[in-house]
């Protein structure tokens, strides 16, 4: 193919739909625009502006056989360990 063949293509990006990611929200498979994407992304960080894993947070903590009061929910601010908690003698590591 002639390389002056290949300026000739254009691409039309004139509306939102233009370009698209596919991922799942919930339990579906949704497509979702890359403008909308711009928009709840925090691009400083990285990360996305709602961080819906934070509201599992206390979930986690009981599984993890934290010591938690059950009745207050956390902020979802993250916290850093401060401490190794010491293992149990009577935990079995077989599993």
């Amino acid at each position: 193919q002639h390389l002056g063949m290949k300026s000739l293509r254009r691409v039309f990006a004139n509306s939102e739909e233009t370009a698209c990611l596919l991922g799942m929200r919930r339990r579906a498979m949704v497509f979702q625009p890359v403008a909308q994407l711009r928009d709840e992304t925090d691009f400083v960080h990285r990360i996305p502006k709602e961080q819906w894993w934070l509201k599992l947070r206390p979930l986690m903590k009981i599984l993890a056989k934290y010591k938690t009061s059950y009745d207050v929910s956390d902020s979802g601010q993250l916290e850093h360990v401060s401490r190794i908690r010491p293992k149990d003698s009577n935990t079995s590591t077989a599993i």
